[in-house]
């Protein structure tokens, strides 16, 4: 029985886009009936005229032909965000309206209430079909790390790199970290929530912040910050012990198609200089320095 489970899965996932169109299929054809019985105040054929295949004929080619044009089905919808929702939302009310206007210009007669009543059950129903089986695949996501133990994240700045980074974890949500906190500097933004993950103070509290909340690593996201104010949190997170790691350039990562994962390492002292290291020459200042007391003046890079 496993085994035909698993064939079966298989065949799904490899024919995945034919077998959403075949569940928006059966998904509209029985959004058709259903208004189509109340209409006629009755479930079953009893009462339906001969006038009802040929409805339904014409709903399906008119629906499939829209559906077709909107490219729904060359969309990834475990990845799916709110514009493609609303993109299925207006591809059933496009075909809806072609619907109607067929119907109206070849003279087939139905009833405005049916009209009505297909619109709405065939939008809410194309609606809920997606975002079930995107809250199915989340589930499946967090079910199958329950076992795995993720580090649990502070966040440093509440920018445009944040908010595309939390995306990339959301949409894996079986990955290694966990986000559980945001430290800001913008006063205005103490308290509220970035894709559901709260500002809880500002910079000044990260050990604070760190021991209440049980942080295992925290992520330095802040892009344009001057190299004095990026020392002075950076000293901050020093204090805690604890794991540090940074988003390098978040423009970069938009254009390189690089991942916000593969982008995030640890800190170095190219972090700290907001410049590369001058790499000292030893062929040509080495045998002048040779058995000299030599006083070094700054600690950066360079040194």
């Amino acid at each position: 029985m496993e085994r035909i489970k698993n064939a079966i899965w298989r065949f799904v996932k490899k024919y995945r886009k034919y077998a959403l169109l075949f569940c928006d299929f059966l998904i509209w054809n029985i959004s058709f009936y259903f208004s189509y019985s109340i209409n006629k105040n009755s479930l079953f054929f009893v009462n339906f005229d001969k006038m009802f295949l040929v409805y339904l004929s014409v709903m399906n080619i008119c629906f499939l032909v829209v559906f077709l044009l909107f490219k729904l089905y060359d969309k990834i919808w475990r990845y799916a965000e709110a514009i493609d929702f609303f993109y299925a939302v207006m591809a059933t009310f496009a075909a809806n309206t072609v619907f109607l206007i067929v119907t109206v210009l070849t003279q087939i007669k139905m009833s405005p209430r049916m009209y009505f009543i297909f619109l709405v059950t065939s939008i809410f129903s194309i609606f809920m079909f997606r975002v079930l089986y995107r809250v199915n695949r989340l589930l499946d996501n967090v079910s199958s790390n329950s076992g795995r133990p993720q580090k649990r994240m502070l966040i440093i700045g509440g920018g445009d790199s944040t908010a595309m980074f939390l995306k990339e974890v959301f949409k894996h949500s079986s990955g290694e970290y966990k986000p559980i906190a945001i430290v800001d500097d913008d006063s205005e933004k103490i308290g509220r929530k970035i894709m559901g993950v709260k500002v809880e103070g500002t910079t000044s509290r990260i050990p604070e912040i760190c021991q209440k909340l049980n942080i295992d690593v925290i992520l330095f996201s802040i892009i344009s910050i001057s190299n004095s104010k990026r020392r002075e949190i950076l000293d901050i997170c020093a204090k805690t012990n604890l794991e540090v790691k940074i988003i390098p350039n978040i423009y970069e990562i938009m254009t390189s198609g690089t991942s916000v994962f593969s982008a995030m390492r640890k800190i170095k002292v190219e972090d700290l200089l907001g410049r590369e290291p001058i790499i000292f020459d030893k062929k040509q200042y080495g045998g002048y320095l040779i058995d000299k007391t030599v006083l070094v003046t700054g600690g950066g890079g360079s040194i």
